[in-house]
């Protein structure tokens, strides 16, 4: 499937990284080498127009409608963590977010250790709010993207996790 420039560009307003195949780019290069041809040449693009053209203004608009949409997201309160067993849908790290949070992972499996927790919960999943469950710990955001108060309440809900399981 491929996206208009305009996708990719709410995609990416969004925080949403925007892959291609490389027959896709390579169609969208082949493309972009005809019209910059056609432009050169004063010729005009052939071929059926399938969608309304949208105008740039319309574009702007809605992409400031979007801004403002995940502004408003990230500057609303967070909910309180709760501790929970029920398993949830998240999204687990990849490879390369693992990397770049190596250090941080290390000191949160490290902590949970010392209060007592399964160092096989440290299995993170970016999810809708912070919560610690049974084989997981899901956080709102990328760990290097928590705010001061998100880490407090992380570790609150890990300290909260451990006494559960203690007197459980």
């Amino acid at each position: 499937m491929a996206f208009t420039q305009y996708q990719q560009a709410v995609l990416q307003e969004m925080g949403i990284q925007v892959w291609i195949s490389k027959d896709a780019y390579l169609d969208k290069s082949a493309t972009d080498e005809r019209k910059a041809a056609n432009s050169i040449f004063g010729a005009n693009p052939v071929g059926p127009i399938d969608a309304k053209p949208v105008s740039q203004q319309e574009k702007q608009s809605r992409l400031a409608q979007l801004r403002a949409q995940v502004e408003s997201k990230e500057t609303s309160p967070k909910p309180k963590p709760s501790v929970t067993d029920s398993p949830q849908q998240g999204i687990p790290l990849s490879a390369e977010q693992k990397r770049d949070s190596a250090q941080w992972l290390s000191d949160l499996t490290l902590a949970c250790v010392q209060i007592g927790l399964s160092s096989s919960l440290v299995n993170i999943v970016i999810d809708t709010s912070l919560r610690v469950d049974a084989n997981a710990i899901r956080l709102p955001a990328l760990p290097h993207k928590l705010s001061a108060a998100q880490k407090k309440a992380l570790w609150h809900a890990l300290v909260s996790a451990s006494q559960s399981k203690g007197h459980a």
